[in-house]
């Protein structure tokens, strides 16, 4: 969902996930996703929920994507943010939009561009509820079994990110995940295991000064 121009091509299709952001139990987070193809167009639609009582967020958000031109795949993304706080009366939730598009380099790359979390509200483009986050991003595969990723990231007021990572096909068509993002220097590891129509994913940060995060994943198509 974060880049809406690389939605699955699946008739359809479901995920649920579990996470737990900088180790801390207050940030664990559940979601559920669902979206399909109806001729030329794929959509989706997502809703996200953390917290616990003393801080609550939820976002739920929708999608849509369609190739263009035979080779371009254009998407974009509507979303509405919220949050409750039982010290304040009340929190003004936002609508959100995000944008992406991917592009071919060759028979084995692509490049991908998008920018999500901008509010339709001007006043809280720079101090609502979430940040905005510039990706570009070059997607490869150097043999069968073997996909790289290499991005820089951006969000207004903070320092340049790059990422980098490694998914290698193993065993039964299980992949292993290998990576690591900058700013702060966060390794991450995953895998995916498909269960015929179903896929079990799990991931681990580690983050410098909180400690493991942890999630997990399961879909269907």
């Amino acid at each position: 969902m974060n880049n809406p121009a690389r939605l699955p091509t699946r008739p359809f299709w479901l995920a649920l996930g579990w996470g737990q952001p900088l180790g801390q139990p207050w940030a664990s987070y559940g979601t559920a996703s669902l979206g399909g193809t109806v001729q030329a167009w794929r959509g989706a639609a997502s809703v996200w929920h953390s917290g616990d009582n003393l801080y609550r967020e939820t976002n739920i958000t929708v999608a849509v994507a369609r190739q263009v031109g035979g080779l371009l795949s254009a998407g974009a993304s509507l979303g509405y943010a919220s949050a409750a706080i039982p010290d304040l009366n009340h929190v003004e939730g936002e609508f959100l939009l995000g944008a992406g598009l991917t592009a071919p380099l060759g028979e084995h790359s692509e490049l991908a561009v998008w920018y999500a979390g901008l509010s339709l509200n001007s006043d809280q483009a720079y101090q609502g509820l979430t940040r905005q986050l510039f990706q570009l991003a070059l997607m490869a595969r150097s043999a069968l079994a073997t996909r790289w990723i290499v991005a820089v990231e951006k969000t207004p007021g903070y320092e340049l990110r790059q990422l980098a990572e490694v998914n290698l096909t193993a065993w039964r068509d299980i992949t292993l995940q290998l990576g690591y993002r900058t700013s702060p220097g966060l390794p991450y590891a995953g895998a995916r295991v498909p269960l015929g129509r179903s896929a079990v994913s799990l991931r681990v940060n580690l983050h410098p000064l909180f400690g493991v995060s942890t999630a997990l994943g399961i879909s269907f198509k």
